[in-house]
């Protein structure tokens, strides 16, 4: 910041390495950074707990829903997609 003494006037300019455009631009860059980890976190949470929650089902539950043991991760992987 560089002030002049005698009018004690400072120059703000120096407190400020971005135009008002670059500013926002990084704004929506951050934002876009933060919904897409949001996104992501969701997505995963969705996973965990279709996971979890088929995980606890008996054989012939999962038999009745037409699903295999095995076939699990594949089918909470699907289902958070869609999500």
């Amino acid at each position: 910041m560089q002030c002049n003494k005698t009018y004690m006037h400072c120059n703000m300019t120096a407190l400020r390495p971005f135009k008002i455009d670059q500013t926002a631009q990084l704004r929506r860059i951050a934002m876009l950074v933060v919904n897409t980890l949001a996104k992501r976190l969701r997505r995963w949470a969705s996973y965990r707990n279709t996971v979890r929650e088929l995980s606890q089902l008996s054989d012939r539950d999962l038999h009745d829903l037409g699903i295999a043991r095995g076939e699990i991760r594949f089918v909470a992987k699907k289902s958070a997609k869609a999500a």
